[in-house]
């Protein structure tokens, strides 16, 4: 049999036998961490830039091991859920404290993440994680910043306004210069002429 096969298997077999929370402790749940099913409560540790503890802050996240993830959709989920409240605790903690930068891993590459960091005027360095990613073709960029059809690199996209929605990053949104934007019945309507559409 397979790894994914096995570790499928193993997964069911611990929704149905498995205490969802350690006997000895109810807050350390079933998960998976680090390649391993066990006992953990979570937690995040905050450093500064030579590496000092500055705060440990213990999260009660949801083990989700009843839904249809693999484990790595719950590790990314509970990593990217996990900074706001932790750096929420950590300034109540230390108010007097002013950083210029976030620096994390991939597992905190979430809009709303970016959208908090930029809230608290922090400049985020966060790796891509590749499950944000879309298979669509990347385009690249003039030398003015402004994004290029991926399939003809002489089309330059156009510029359609700021999206805006609650809870995310303000957004500028670019679309092909090959779409007709009109209002038909006193709605907005996009009509695509393009043998090779991007998206």
């Amino acid at each position: 049999m397979t790894t994914l096969i096995l570790l499928s298997m193993l997964k069911s077999m611990l929704k149905v036998k498995c205490l969802k929370f350690a006997s000895s402790n109810n807050d350390a749940k079933l998960c998976y961490l680090n390649g391993h099913f066990g006992y953990f409560q979570k937690s995040v540790i905050s450093t500064n830039g030579f590496g000092l503890v500055r705060d440990v802050n213990f999260y009660d996240s949801d083990n989700k091991l009843s839904t249809d993830l693999t484990p790595q959709d719950i590790k990314d989920t509970y990593d990217s859920k996990s900074l706001i409240p932790t750096l929420e605790t950590f300034f109540n903690l230390h108010p007097n404290f002013k950083y210029k930068y976030f620096i994390g891993d991939s597992g905190f590459d979430a809009d709303d993440n970016y959208a908090y960091l930029h809230r608290k005027n922090i400049m985020p360095i966060i790796a891509l994680n590749p499950r944000n990613s879309s298979a669509l073709a990347e385009p690249s960029f003039n030398e003015f910043g402004v994004p290029l059809c991926p399939f003809d690199d002489s089309l330059p996209m156009v510029y359609d306004g700021i999206t805006r929605e609650k809870g995310r990053a303000d957004r500028i949104k670019y679309i092909c210069p090959k779409v007709k934007k009109t209002r038909i019945d006193g709605k907005t309507t996009y009509i695509l002429n393009c043998d090779n559409p991007c998206t």
